[in-house]
């Protein structure tokens, strides 16, 4: 469309400013939801667990799990190794989509829950321990969409209440 080429989000760098136009980012989480379907097989309404900082690269995992099928979880980056492995034994994600930040807490996180089968790093460099990032997978971007019901869920979100664990509330593509 005319908004294309566009610039729909921006993050400072250590080398300036990185932009993303519409295309882009559409082309981006393409490339993701092709990954998640075909090379790792992943089956619609199975869990993406999403533990980064806020960056462009967030908004492209949350659309490619969206456009793959999946079930998105975003985690709060402030909550400690016990309570993220208390959340994600409860919700068995099988994708855990990270930022170079957290990559050591994603591979401690991965020994203690056993759902997590791949782990996809959200930066281009350096990416560790032969981790595939959004910018490794390979360069295909026919997808197709995988279309849910208004009733289905689209996130689980925990939200940490006054008292006890935090609970998962379920968000559908209708709310």
């Amino acid at each position: 469309g005319e908004h294309e080429n566009r610039v729909a989000l921006g993050t400072k760098d250590n080398f300036g400013w990185k932009e993303f136009t519409y295309k882009g980012i559409g082309q981006l989480s393409r490339k993701v939801a092709r990954f998640i379907i075909e090379e790792l097989d992943i089956k619609k309404g199975e869990k993406a667990a999403i533990l980064s900082e806020s960056k462009p690269e967030f908004g492209v995992s949350v659309l490619g799990s969206v456009i793959s099928g999946m079930i998105t979880v975003p985690l709060d980056i402030k909550l400690t190794i016990y309570e993220l492995t208390s959340i994600l034994t409860d919700c068995q994600p099988t994708v855990m989509l990270v930022s170079q930040t957290y990559i050591e807490k994603a591979l401690e996180l991965q020994k203690a829950v056993p759902s997590i089968k791949h782990i996809i790093v959200m930066d281009k460099q350096p990416v560790s321990n032969g981790l595939q990032s959004l910018y490794t997978i390979p360069n295909n971007y026919t997808c197709k969409f995988r279309h849910r019901s208004k009733n289905s869920r689209m996130f689980i979100i925990y939200t940490s209440g006054t008292t006890g664990n935090p609970k998962g509330v379920e968000t559908t593509f209708g709310n």
